[in-house]
């Protein structure tokens, strides 16, 4: 391959790195927290966080000593989950789209509550225990 053609297939190449990366940022607010010093919950006031205040809002815990993040989302009105952001199929670490999630690796789907929607993955994504009083929600996350 001669000189230009090496230079154009690598910018090329190299553009589209750059907008898949663009495209694979989390687009979820991150926040952090400690792992409780006795207990295997944490909490989370959501009326501090605008984008728990929506439906379809959410949040990514990094839980400080978890080797893994915490997906919580906001699904109802009333109703919150948390989910693993760890793809069932090999571990990848799936990224938000407009109906749930999607694996960047091997294309596999999930919506919003964890549910595979498309393969190769079989498996929904974990999810965690969540309790809410009023507007704390606590999340078991031994």
């Amino acid at each position: 391959m001669d000189r230009r053609k090496f230079l154009k297939h690598t910018s090329v190449v190299g553009a589209g790195i750059a907008v898949q990366a663009a495209g694979c940022s989390s687009g979820i607010r991150s926040i952090k927290m400690e792992m409780p010093p006795r207990g295997d919950w944490i909490t989370v006031t959501y009326t501090d966080y605008e984008e728990l205040e929506r439906i379809g809002g959410a949040v990514q815990i990094n839980v400080e000593g978890k080797n893994e993040p915490v997906i919580l989302i906001r699904s109802s009105e009333r109703r919150f989950h948390a989910l693993s952001p760890i793809c069932t199929h090999l571990g990848c670490e799936v990224r938000p789209v407009k109906t749930g999630f999607r694996c960047p690796c091997h294309g596999s789907a999930y919506g919003e509550e964890g549910q595979v929607v498309n393969g190769p993955a079989r498996e929904p994504l974990a999810s965690y225990q969540v309790a809410q009083k009023g507007s704390r929600i606590s999340i078991r996350v031994e």
